[in-house]
């Protein structure tokens, strides 16, 4: 087991300060800067001047306006709990889930978009509420599930989701960390996986509707041994095996990679699937967003991406010289030598959480507005 694998929470994160002002915060503000000018230009993000908005020392309310994936949220939870006990801005912001008492003088109001288009939940006239409260639509999930057509009428102030130019996007689905201490069992750690996991590919999946990647499966399958477990790849239900189980550690200890197979093509969306893969030791085959995409996220030379091959013959040939020399094998995993994963899901809430807190109370005097909700979640979706 690899010396990091096992992450408390924080335990690899350390302050949240460096994450906003170190190393990622850096990187993430050179993305952004980028990243949003794209939108600018497109006319998909607006941003006008208001020199109402002025900075206060009162600590900001954030109102959840709506439940996420049909639950209530955060209710009855400490502000320690929801920000995170390292979070700088902790005090600095007040959480409510009292959309009666706190809607019209919430300073930010987070709407869940699956909850709005799903469970019916209401979106009020902005008449409702105080001057420059700030309207936050919250989705990490690709336009293949949510129709972001249907919230273009709203005007969102921010988002936070898994594009990395939203207003809030550090640790969607995971996040690396630079190691403070140092393991000299690295070395070690990859030469006994090296030695001792399968020269295969494994892939569970459970979504049958994303035609190009299970055909893509079926053809590298041909030419490289891969163990596929789901509905839509074996003998379900025999082989159940579901998430945060006995049985997924086992074979995610197997083998040296796993296919991870994004549903679609969606600019900036890499899942959990990818992350899981990294934190288990294994290397990620990944396919769907384009490669720059995980450039940006994942710690370097940590995955192998299908564009990078002209065929699945020439892809199956590399999985082959990887798996079987040493050195190739050791340069996808060099990086651990200096970071280590996040996957744990209150620890990457609670990132997200105070990185929204954070721009809320170093908010500038400007506002921002969605435009076109559709065109910025349906970037680099292929139809």
């Amino acid at each position: 087991m690899h010396p990091n694998f096992e992450v408390q929470l924080f335990g690899a994160i350390g302050d949240l300060e460096r994450i906003f002002g170190g190393d990622i915060g850096d990187i993430a503000h050179l993305i952004l800067q980028t990243a949003n000018k794209h939108y600018h230009d497109k006319n998909v993000k607006v941003i006008s001047r208001d020199e109402e908005l002025i900075s206060s020392h009162k600590p900001k309310l954030i109102l959840l306006s709506t439940t996420v994936f049909g639950n209530v949220k955060y209710s009855g939870l400490s502000s320690k709990q929801i920000f995170g006990v390292t979070c700088p801005y902790e005090s600095s912001c007040i959480w409510s889930c009292n959309r009666r008492e706190h809607f019209s003088t919430a300073d930010a109001i987070i709407f869940h978009a699956y909850d709005v288009q799903y469970f019916h939940e209401s979106v009020p006239d902005r008449r409702e509420v105080k001057k420059n409260t700030v309207f936050v639509l919250w989705s990490d999930e690709p336009a293949t599930i949510i129709d972001y057509k249907l919230f273009n009428k709203y005007y969102f102030n921010w988002t936070i989701s898994y594009k990395l130019e939203s207003e809030v996007s550090v640790a969607s689905y995971g996040l690396y960390s630079i190691v403070k201490e140092k393991s000299d069992e690295i070395d070690q750690w990859i030469y006994n996986q090296f030695r001792q996991r399968q020269t295969s590919a494994l892939w569970f999946v459970s979504n049958c509707d994303a035609n190009e990647r299970l055909k893509l499966y079926h053809q590298l399958k041909r030419l490289f041994p891969i163990e596929g477990y789901g509905r839509c790849v074996d003998y379900y239900p025999i082989h159940l095996c579901t998430s945060k189980t006995p049985c997924e550690t086992r074979y995610m200890m197997e083998y040296k990679y796993y296919l991870s197979f994004e549903s679609n093509t969606c600019s900036g969306y890499v899942s959990e699937k990818f992350w899981k893969a990294l934190s288990f030791g294994l290397i990620p085959i990944v396919y769907g967003p384009k490669k720059e995409d995980y450039i940006r996220i994942a710690p370097p030379s940590s995955f192998i991406h299908v564009d990078d091959f002209d065929t699945v013959s020439a892809l199956s040939e590399h999985l082959f010289q990887v798996g079987n020399n040493y050195t190739l094998y050791a340069s996808y995993h060099q990086w651990r030598s200096k970071y280590s994963v996040i996957i744990d899901g209150v620890a990457l809430e609670q990132i997200r959480m105070c990185e929204l807190c954070k721009r809320l109370v170093e908010q500038k005097s400007q506002t921002t507005y969605y435009t076109n909700m559709f065109e910025y979640f349906n970037d680099g979706c292929e139809k």
